[in-house]
This record gives structure tokens, C-alpha cells and sequence, in this order.
């Protein structure tokens, strides 16, 4: 079973038959905890038909969104902390807006670390003010 939030989420009792079918209570807590910035929160699996599909799409988005957090992680202590100005952020091959996202954080990077990447290779050992 995949980890969620509340493990009585993941009751077998809790995964819809063809005759139930997607269980609302469940979705809108899944969707809740998405919204309040829990990325381990998964529907079912088993979820067959339209609501597999509802479930994969929902599993997927949020899975995104636990990589890109961890990524922002790892940029902040690569390059913020270690100083490896030149990683950039990579979340694989995204489109649209995940895309964009990258672009915008990669750009960023770039941007404040260009005074100190144009110093180091202007070939200057100090900096004299007098």
C-alpha cells in the first residue's frame, strides 16, 4: 500500500468496488492535504476504471510536487549553503507550468549568483577600496 496521510485511507474497506465507486469523503481529504502542503498523501492504487484514472492523475500531481520540494531542498543547501553555484534545479522531463516553474527557479539562481561568477572569472584576486 502507498503511505497517505491517515492510515484510515488506506483500509481495504476504504477502496471502491465497481458498485460504490469513488469514495468523495476520501478524495476531498486527499485533496485537503494536498492543499495544506502534504505531499504524502496517495489514493489507492487498486482504483480501477474512471476513478484509477482520477486516482494515477491525483497520485501524479502530487508525487510533482514532493520533487520539486525536495529539489528546493536540495538547491538551498547545495548553493546556498555549500556554494556550488553552478547546479541548477531539474525535476526530469516537465511540461507547461512544471516547466516553467524550473525555468523561473533556474533564472533565479542564475541571477544572484552572476555577480559572483563574473568576479571569480574576471580574473581580480581582491577588491581595494581606499
Amino acid at each position: 500500500m502507498q503511505r497517505m496521510a491517515t492510515t484510515e485511507l488506506l483500509s481495504e474497506e476504504s477502496v471502491p468496488t465497481l458498485e460504490q465507486g469513488l469514495d468523495k469523503k476520501q478524495l476531498l481529504h486527499a485533496l485537503t492535504s494536498l492543499k495544506k502542503g502534504d505531499f504524502t498523501t496517495r489514493l489507492p492504487l487498486e482504483w480501477v476504471g474512471l476513478d484509477g484514472k482520477i486516482a494515477d492523475a491525483f497520485n501524479g500531481v502530487v508525487e510533482k510536487n514532493e520533487r520539486l520540494a525536495r529539489e528546493f531542498q536540495r538547491m538551498s543547501r547545495v548553493v546556498g549553503k555549500e556554494g556550488k553555484i553552478n547546479q541548477r534545479v531539474s525535476l526530469g522531463e516537465v511540461d507547461g507550468s512544471w516547466s516553467e516553474m524550473v525555468d523561473a527557479a533556474n533564472t533565479l539562481i542564475a541571477d544572484l549568483v552572476w555577480p559572483t561568477s563574473a568576479f571569480q572569472h574576471s580574473g581580480i584576486r581582491s577588491l581595494e577600496f581606499t
